[in-house]
Parts: structure tokens; sequence; C-alpha cells
């Protein structure tokens, strides 16, 4: 029996990846050539992928264009929608076409010959500067810089983030922000009032959300576990993004908040190993509510099957009847919704560990992080 499940579910492996390899996002270059380049040429993608850059290093000119969809195939316009007579390493696409920023130097770096006054960042809008930011700006000691085999490095770069941001941090630790429809640095507002003395915060720049959390608790380097002294791991958070997943099922248009929290709820519990396999079947109970920040979640209990299989020794016959079956009711767990409406679904999922359900204290600690849970603007 554990052969016959092995080999069904390398077949589904198979199948799925495959599957999985058509699904891929697939760009059709227009019949018409960029400028000759004898240097390689450089794209980048906005983050919605409906508008690109393309960078000649030869004649230091950057075009921008739209990209047209049809499923999975794209296909970018013959005409650049609008370009400049610059070159960059680095170009980031904002999900409008009409906004870039670029960057003379990849990956935060510097030449050794650098000057406070180095423009690190250029703005532009459908081909006219709006700004530009110096590393006077964002570096205040000097001596900090980092030095690398292909000169000093100022910080890293993240990419944008949900909020259509910049991401960067500095090599003294503090966190930058650009907005590319302005050409400045920009910062996410704060809790009005503060929060009481004894709650502290965490925050995803990337994701643009943030929760409240007792101090006393401590959080792992993923920022997805919570536990206090004396205890384990109490508390598990988990961040799921519709738009990582390529499958046709995943589609805002045809899935439901709810059916998409339910289904990545089912996939927490679902593992294999040499001697069982657990996975989730029904939704017990299911029930909607809204966040005290006025977020739509949703609260659910799962049945979950647990297979244990005795390890048979070579030569030995396998039998169904040795399998045991156990269930048993996993819940609650919370969903949040941090998604805009028409954007593929971003929720944050929240349960108790294992340990984490023997204490009373854990399941009130769990509702008032939920309802702290707040979208970053």
């Amino acid at each position: 029996m554990k052969l016959k499940l092995r080999n069904i579910g390398l077949s589904f492996l198979i199948i799925g990846q495959t599957l999985l390899a058509f699904a891929q996002p697939i760009l059709v270059e227009p019949a018409f050539e960029v400028p000759i380049s004898k240097l390689p040429l450089k794209t980048f993608d906005s983050k919605n992928r409906n508008f690109m850059a393309i960078v000649c290093p030869d004649d230091k000119n950057t075009f921008v264009y739209k990209v047209n969809w049809r499923g999975n195939i794209g296909m970018r316009e013959k005409i650049p929608m609008w370009s400049i007579k610059a070159c960059f390493e680095e170009v980031w696409v904002a999900n409008d076409g009409q906004h870039i920023i670029g960057a003379a130097y990849a990956k935060g770096a510097l030449p050794s010959n650098y000057t406070k006054d180095e423009i690190i960042f250029f703005f532009f809008k459908n081909g006219k500067s709006i700004g530009d930011i110096r590393l006077s700006e964002i570096i205040s000691d000097f001596s900090k810089l980092e030095k690398t085999q292909s000169g000093l490095r100022w910080g890293n770069l993240k990419g944008f983030n949900e909020a259509g941001y910049l991401l960067a941090e500095t090599i003294e630790n503090q966190t930058l922000m650009l907005d590319p429809t302005t050409g400045k640095k920009v910062e996410f507002r704060q809790r009005q009032g503060g929060l009481p003395s004894d709650l502290k915060t965490y925050r995803d720049l990337m994701n643009c959300f943030e929760f409240a959390y007792p101090k006393d608790y401590e959080m792992n380097q993923g920022g997805f576990l919570l536990k206090r002294k004396g205890a384990g791991w109490l508390i598990e958070i988990n961040f799921e993004d519709m738009s990582k997943y390529l499958s046709k099922e995943y589609n805002p248009q045809k899935m439901t908040f709810e059916d998409f929290a339910i289904q990545r709820s089912k996939i927490m519990f679902s593992a294999d190993g040499a001697d069982g396999s657990r996975y989730a079947t029904d939704v017990i109970k299911r029930n909607s509510f809204t966040t005290s920040n006025n977020l739509k979640a949703l609260e659910i209990y799962l049945t979950v099957v647990r297979e244990s299989w005795p390890v048979y020794e070579d030569g030995q016959e396998e039998k169904e009847s040795d399998i045991e079956i156990e269930k048993s009711q996993e819940g609650p767990i919370y969903a949040v919704s941090l998604s805009k409406p028409g954007d593929p679904y971003k929720v944050l999922l929240l349960n108790l560990t294992d340990e984490g359900k023997h204490f009373q204290k854990e399941k009130q600690i769990l509702k008032h992080i939920i309802d702290t849970i707040k979208i970053l603007q």
C-alpha cells in the first residue's frame, strides 16, 4: 500500500510539474528589433508585468513598452510608450508604466572614486526627469560603507513593495522607501496615539502590514513564530500571496477570499513522511467577521486525518490493514485579508501550534493580535 501511494504521489508530482511548466507566463517579442546593440540589452518588468523597460547600453537609451497579455502569453508592443537618453544598471518600472526609477550602479554598489553628491536614484515620468536622490541623502557616516571586490556597498535593494514604493536597507540599518511618482523618500504613518507600554510592533515593509504583540514574547528570525519565556513556539503566522501561484485555479475573479483562505489552510496541515501522512479533509465550521481595523477575516475549523504505517522489512508484505488512521479537529485558524479590491488575495493566516493549544493565555493573545493587524499606508 505504501509503495502504491508513493507511486501515485510521484505520478501526481510529474503531472503537476508538467502543468506548471505550461502555466508559466511567456513573453512573445514583436516582429521588429530594438536598436542593434553590441552589448547585451537589459530588460526590467513592472510588478504587474504590464510594462517593461529595455536598456540599450550601446546608444545609452532606455525604452518603456506596454505588454498585452492573453492568458499566459504576453506581447510587447512594437512602439515604445516613451524613452529617455539615459542608461542604467537597474530599473524599476511602476505599475502605471508612466514612472520609473533608474540606478547608475547595481545592487547597492558604488565605485571606489565615489563622491558624496553621487546620484544614486533617477526618477522619470513619461520621459521627463522629476527628481533624483543623492548618496548624501541616504548615508550619514561614510566610514560605514562596506568594501567589496567590485567597490563599495551602501545597502541592499529589495524591490517594489505592495504599496508601490521601492524598498532598500542601508549599511546604517536604516530602511529607505522611495516613491516613484514624486521622486522623494516616504514613510508609513505611525499608529495614532502609539501603543500601550506592554506591546511592541512587528512591521513587514515589503508586504505592507503590521501587528502588535506583548513585549514579553519574542519572534523568530523569519518573523512568523512567537513564544514567551519558559515555553516553546506557541503562535504561528503565515503570509499567503495568490500572485505567487500560477495555476488558473487561483483567480480572484473566480475564487472567493474564503475559498482561498480555506485551501491554503488545508495545505498548511498537509505533510508526507516515511512512516505516515497528514492531510486536511472537511471544513467543520467557518465564521466570517471584521477585525477592529475593518479587515475582512475568517475563523476556520478543519478535520485533519493522520495515517501511520509500520516500516516494513525487505520482502515483507504490505497490508492495508496495518495502516492506522486518526482524525482530529484543527482550529481555530484565523485568516485576515490584506488585499485591495480586485487584486490577487493576500492573506495572513494565524493559528496556535500544538504546544500553544495547551495554554488559555495563547488563545486570548492570538485574538488580540488579530485585532491589531493593520495595512500600512
